[in-house]
């Protein structure tokens, strides 16, 4: 598989946390209220950032390459699984090149 490809199933992965993240955080804000509706703005707009840059990676956009791999910068303070999602993230972008 193209590393293009695997970066944006990583990318859609993390689409999909977001999603039920979003969902969940609903739930609280609706039953319980406790949290703030910037923390929802938040997840929305990582939502749509992560969206993006898997559809990019799928066509091999040079924008979609640095943004992931800026993704990848910041989540490996996220140890566990961000450090390995971060790592996986930065051997993959290094791999393949922008469409023409």
């Amino acid at each position: 598989m193209e590393n293009n490809l695997k970066v944006a199933r990583v990318h859609n992965f993390l689409t999909y946390c977001y999603g039920i993240t979003i969902v969940m955080t609903l739930i609280i804000v609706i039953f319980i209220g406790i949290i703030s509706y910037w923390v929802i703005f938040l997840l929305l707009a990582l939502y749509a950032l992560h969206y993006f840059v898997a559809k990019g990676a799928k066509e091999k956009k040079g924008w979609a390459k640095i943004t992931s791999t800026v993704f990848a910068i910041i989540i490996l303070i996220i140890f566990p699984v961000g450090t390995l999602v971060g790592i996986y993230l930065l051997l993959n972008n290094s791999d393949w090149n922008e469409a023409n």
